[in-house]
């Protein structure tokens, strides 16, 4: 395991808290995994970019527009279960979230002029590097969580740790159940403010707003 996103210097100059201040590298690769899991899973999409080119098979549906599973950072090729390599003919779109292909590209089984259409089912390898690095807002909300995971992590008797399991209580007649849903690891119960207003302009878009 190796940080991805962050570095040592980078957090404990964002946080004075004695539980970051008392992190190693080793202590932080855990935590910055753990914090960036959530953030992507609340964002719906990554943010690291591969080191190397990876390929992925993505099915077209009839259009002249292929909608990508995952951010392309950057094309390397595009080839088509039918017609072969088609990279020249295609430009990515919509923040590279989708894969267009051009007219008056001339590629094998395509006429000077027309557009390449997505056959319904049928497999486009695309290879390139997925992903997005970072920004810097989001990198923001990175370290605020690796701090709220570090700081209930290393105190897990108070009432800091909201992340420990809880269960039933009772004392005397009375009886309480401290289980509850709104204490599952999420970046709205880690940090306690609206994450969707810092946030903003980084989840995964739907079809219909990168079309």
């Amino acid at each position: 395991m190796a940080l991805r996103v962050l570095t040592l210097a980078e957090i404990k100059a964002h946080s004075l808290l004695a539980e970051i201040q008392a992190l190693t590298e080793a202590d932080l690769e855990p935590l910055e995994a753990e914090a960036l899991d959530l953030l992507e899973a609340e964002l719906g999409r990554r943010l690291t970019v591969d080191a190397v080119d990876r390929a992925v098979d993505v099915y077209g549906d009839g259009l002249s527009m292929l909608c990508l599973p995952e951010r392309l950072d950057s094309l390397t090729s595009a080839v088509s279960e039918t017609l072969g390599d088609i990279t020249s003919a295609c430009v990515l779109l919509a923040g590279g979230w989708l894969l267009k292909a051009k007219t008056s590209v001339s590629v094998t089984g395509l006429y000077e002029g027309a557009a390449y259409t997505f056959s319904e089912g049928v497999a486009v390898t695309v290879t390139g590097k997925w992903g997005l690095a970072c920004p810097d807002r989001a990198k923001g909300v990175l370290m605020d969580v690796v701090e709220a995971l570090a700081v209930r992590k290393g105190d897990p008797v108070s009432r800091r740790d909201e992340l420990v399991p809880w269960g039933s209580v009772s004392d005397g007649g009375l009886q309480a159940s401290r289980d509850s849903a709104h204490r599952a690891a999420t970046l709205e119960n880690l940090l306690r403010y609206d994450v969707k207003v810092r946030l903003r302009g980084f989840y995964r878009p739907s079809v219909v707003a990168a079309v």
